[in-house]
């Protein structure tokens, strides 16, 4: 029994190839271009707000988490992956997270700015920045910007967790993060060696 479980590799879970993965993105950016823009410039609103309450940042991630687990993961990632659905309510529960976060009492009191902070900082700077880390040239549509992207916003989270919030909310708040970005590095290196 336990020698079947070991003749399994990671193709065998991944039933898709990169191909298909870049096509099923360039499909959910056109079907809903431009609304995306509107999405970045909301996000670049909140992060360059000198606004004393970080938990507002808070609000547009919690409905970009529902926004792309319902629209990415169980309208087109569901189509080609078979834990598409899981995923879904993965980020569904991480929207659930950040909304209830914005009504607690979870930010730090002013303190000197810490390696986590500048490190959350990087992270939310990265996250804006990532569609730019592309190496080949693709079009205005193919773009995944935060807030549309689930890596970026990941990212963002991750960032907005760790330069504004006490370290108990960071473990509740970056779980599912976490598990995502994990997946992603999965899939890379499944790519890259396949």
């Amino acid at each position: 029994m336990i020698s079947d479980l070991t003749s399994y590799s990671l193709t065998d879970f991944i039933p898709f190839s990169q191909e298909v993965l870049v096509s099923l993105f360039r499909r959910y950016n056109e079907s809903l271009w431009p609304s995306q823009l509107l999405i970045l410039f909301i996000f670049l609103f909140f992060l360059l707000t000198k606004t004393h309450h970080k938990k507002i940042f808070l609000v547009p991630l919690a409905l970009s988490w529902a926004f792309i687990g319902y629209i990415f993961h169980l309208k087109f990632l569901e189509n080609i992956l078979w834990a598409g659905n899981l995923t879904g309510w993965l980020f569904f529960m991480e929207a659930l997270v950040l909304s209830c976060l914005i009504f607690m009492n979870s930010l730090k009191r002013h303190k000197p700015i810490s390696i986590f902070m500048r490190f959350g900082m990087a992270l939310l700077w990265a996250s804006i920045l990532f569609p730019l880390s592309y190496l080949q040239p693709i079009s205005s549509k193919q773009i995944l910007l935060l807030g549309w992207d689930p890596t970026a916003t990941s990212l963002a989270t991750l960032g907005v967790l760790l330069s504004s919030y006490k370290r108990v909310y960071i473990f509740i708040g970056s779980f599912i993060p976490i598990i995502w970005l994990g997946l992603v590095v999965v899939l890379n290196f499944h790519f890259v060696n396949s």
